[in-house]
Order: structure tokens, then C-alpha cells, then sequence
């Protein structure tokens, strides 16, 4: 029986979930699954690379769309698959369901952990779903409605059609690298200086990816270890040469299950994570990569690792088995079908009028959870960071203002959190 599936997603990268549902749909249709699948970009703009795959599979891609034609889609799909990030453009798609009444089946993909500000999963966004797909067990599921089906699946990736992984690079230079979009909400704020100055006598620190910021660029160039290589067309062919995927996160950090990891893994190349970031639920030590207690320990594990070749190899034959034996696209596939098959059969339904903010500052200030509360009663009580991720970090509230620059809520919010920034600062 064919299946409309009508996919939302912000916006078209490479770092966004377009990848991920040209992975889905192609698996799907390699299982025998009959089925139309449409791509709604809510942000305008485009990768060329990205709209060609998405030709390539028979996907069709809107871009920006106008919300008469939104509804129209939304009420024709058998099933809306919306990849959920906190931001200006998911909230007008959540209050648009909302305002046109239009009957959906409505599965919620979360793409973040969705426990840290501002990227916590709102209430009036559970409120809406009929089934969730989260890629990290600990995602919260306590609001949404009773009866509710949930599957914890990992991202679904794209590996290389290599008979053999590449032959373990030799010792003579211990080469580590880093790839992903490079700013301090997605990676550890003290990412080059974690690999300077390390005790090993001849080592590399590779960084590949994009989206830098001026924090970064400014870290960078003062690096004398840490080498910038742009973005990587070819990452499977490109991370050959290397030892060790580094990537250190802090708390704070929104990544939910970051592909890079597994892609790494995937070829034998082990990973060196934070313990108390979430993504460091996917690591274990002396398996597939190694879990570090603090940055001191972070920095005497690399030191460690690069005088002991055999233990290293050890260490990357473990990673290559354990991924491949663990990891299989075509069974986390096969559960969506099945997922996506039982929310056919159920009632449509509609949002909930009464749970939905109205204004872009309650949207906005809901992505702060448990920080909300603080946020308004007690601003001086944050730490820097969650002050710099409530007001700068994607989500954030000069994020929504520069989409809603009328909001006097807001504008009046984030000029109150700058001046107790600056008071703080000096």
C-alpha cells in the first residue's frame, strides 16, 4: 500500500536532517517499501549538492513554501515526519498547525538530546506528536500524551562501499582531527587548546567542517598545532590518514548522536569524548573509543594512546568490530517502516490551540526548560555559559529576536541578560 510521507526540516545543510532522510528514503525503498516521500525546507536556501541527491532518490524538495500550501501538504501525507531543532522557523510551522486546525499523523524526530537550553523539547511540541523518534535514550518522553509509541534509533548514515576499512596509519606521526560545524555550542569552547602543547613527540591536529566563528578563528590562528582543512567533500576517503576522532563536548552541548562518530568508528577509527557530555553515552572505553573524566585525563589519554602503537591497534580493531556488528541501517529502517506504518492506521488528529504560545518570547523561552524559571526570578544565578547559550546558541533568544525583531519581550529580556553579562564580565 503506498505511504505519502511528507518530511519537515529548517533548513537544507549538510549538518541539518536533509542527509539523514535521503538515507531513510532510499533505505526504505531498497526494503521493498512502497512509498512518496517530500522534502519541506521551512528556511530558504538550498545546497546544490544536497538538492541533486534528493533528484537522484525521487525525493521532492519545497523550499520555504507559503503557508496555504504547508496545510495543503501537511493534510494530504499519511504521515509528517518533522525533524525537530528549537528555532524561529519550527515555531511558525507548530503555530500554523495549530491556527489551521488541518488533521495529521505527526511524528516528532529529535534530533538533539533535547535536555539543554535552549534546545529542550517545549511541552506544546510533544503536545502535538503522535509517535517520536529520538536518536539519545535520554531524551525525555514524559509529556507527550498518554499512549504515545517512541523509538530510540542512531542517525542513519551513508557508509562507503569499502571491502576492507584502510590499514591503520603508522606511528611515525600521531594524527588526530576533529569535523563538524565548528562553534563553541557544538564543540568544547577550549577545543585547540585541548591539543596544544600535548607530550607527544610528533603529532597533528587536523580540523575539518564549517560554520567557524570569530572564537574559533581567533583560537585557530594562534594555534601552533591545530590546522583548518575546510570542509571535506569525501570525509570516508579524507579521515584515511588519521588515529583518533577527537571530540570533546561540554554539558551544555545540544548533539544528540553525532553522525561523525559512527562514520569514524565505522572505518576503525576510535573516538575520544567527555564523560559529562551527552554524547558520551555512545562511547565506551577500550570498546569503541575511550570516555575521559575531565580534560586533564582527555589530554594524558592522548599522550598515552600515541606511545603505545599496539594498544592503539587494539583499540581500533575493537572500534571496527563492535560498530559493525552493532550497527545495522537496514534493521533501524526496517523499525521506522514499521514505525511510520502503525501511525497510518491510527485517526488523525490536531494541535492543541490551548498548550500553543503565542507569542515568539514564550516559544522562544520554552527551549530553556528547566532554565526557564531561572531565567526570569533569578538571571544572576546562571554560570556564563548557560548565559551565552540562552542568549546566543541556535534557539537562543537573539536567535528568535532577529526573526522577530517586534517582540518587545524579547528585546526587553535579552537587553536585561547583556547587561548582567557585562556586569559579570567586569
Amino acid at each position: 500500500m503506498l505511504m505519502k510521507i511528507l518530511y519537515v526540516i529548517p533548513r537544507m545543510t549538510h549538518g541539518g536532517g536533509m542527509p539523514v532522510v535521503l538515507t531513510e528514503v532510499k533505505t526504505m525503498r531498497q526494503l521493498g517499501a512502497d512509498l512518496t516521500a517530500t522534502v519541506l525546507v521551512l528556511e530558504k536556501g538550498i545546497s546544490t549538492h544536497l538538492m541533486a541527491g534528493a533528484v537522484a532518490v525521487g525525493v521532492k524538495v519545497l523550499v520555504a513554501p507559503s503557508p496555504i500550501l504547508v496545510s495543503k501538504l501537511v493534510g494530504q501525507a499519511d504521515v509528517t515526519v518533522v525533524h525537530y531543532w528549537n528555532c524561529p522557523s519550527m515555531f511558525r510551522f507548530f503555530r500554523l498547525l495549530a491556527d489551521t486546525q488541518v488533521p495529521h499523523r505527526l511524528c516528532l524526530s529529535v534530533r538533539v538530546n533535547g535536555c539543554t537550553l535552549p534546545q529542550v523539547v517545549p511541552p506544546w511540541v510533544y503536545a502535538t506528536a503522535d509517535g517520536l523518534v529520538r536518536l539519545h535514550p535520554r531524551t525525555p518522553t514524559s509529556a507527550l500524551r498518554p499512549g504515545i509509541e517512541t523509538l530510540t534509533i542512531p542517525s542513519l548514515i551513508r557508509f562507503p562501499d569499502l571491502d576492507t576499512p584502510p590499514a591503520p596509519p603508522d606511528f611515525s606521526t600521531f594524527r588526530l582531527f576533529h569535523a563538524g560545524t565548528l562553534n563553541y555550542f557544538k564543540t568544547h569552547p577550549q577545543l585547540i587548546a585541548l591539543h596544544e602543547g600535548l607530550s607527544i613527540d610528533s603529532y597533528g591536529f587536523d580540523i575539518w567542517g564549517s560554520g567557524m566563528d570569530t572564537l574559533f578563528e581567533r583560537d585557530l590562528a594562534m594555534a601552533q598545532h591545530a590546522v583548518f582543512r575546510g570542509f571535506s567533500a569525501n570525509l570516508y576517503a579524507d579521515m584515511a590518514p588519521y588515529h583518533l576522532l577527537c571530540n570533546p563536548q561540554t554539558t551544555l552541548s545540544y548533539g544528540s548522536f553525532d553522525k561523525i562518530m559512527c562514520e569514524s568508528q565505522w572505518m576503525g577509527k576510535p573516538v575520544i569524548v567527555l564523560k559529562n557530555s551527552y554524547i558520551a553515552d555512545h562511547i565506551q572505553t577500550d570498546i569503541n573509543g575511550l570516555v575521559a573524566e575531565d580534560e586533564y585525563q582527555y589530554r594524558a589519554m592522548l599522550e598515552s594512546l600515541s606511545a603505545q602503537p599496539e594498544a592503539y591497534k587494539k583499540l581500533s580493531d575493537s572500534t571496527l568490530q563492535y560498530t559493525r556488528s552493532q550497527y545495522k541501517r537496514t534493521d533501524h529502517v526496517s523499525s521506522l517502516i514499521d514505525f511510520y506504518t502503525r501511525m497510518n492506521q491510527k485517526l488523525p488528529t490536531s494541535a492543541d490551540r490551548a498548550c500553543m504560545p503565542d507569542q515568539p518570547s514564550e516559544a522562544a523561552l520554552d527551549g530553556m526548560g528547566n532554565w526557564k524559571q531561572r531565567l526570569a526570578d533569578a538571571p544572576w544565578s546562571l554560570s556564563s555559559d548557560e548565559l551565552n547559550y540562552a542568549l546566543r546558541c541556535e534557539g537562543g533568544l537573539i536567535h528568535f529576536y532577529k526573526a522577530y525583531p517586534d517582540d518587545a519581550a524579547l528585546r526587553t529580556r535579552i537587553t536585561q541578560l547583556l547587561a548582567l553579562e557585562n556586569s559579570l564580565a567586569s
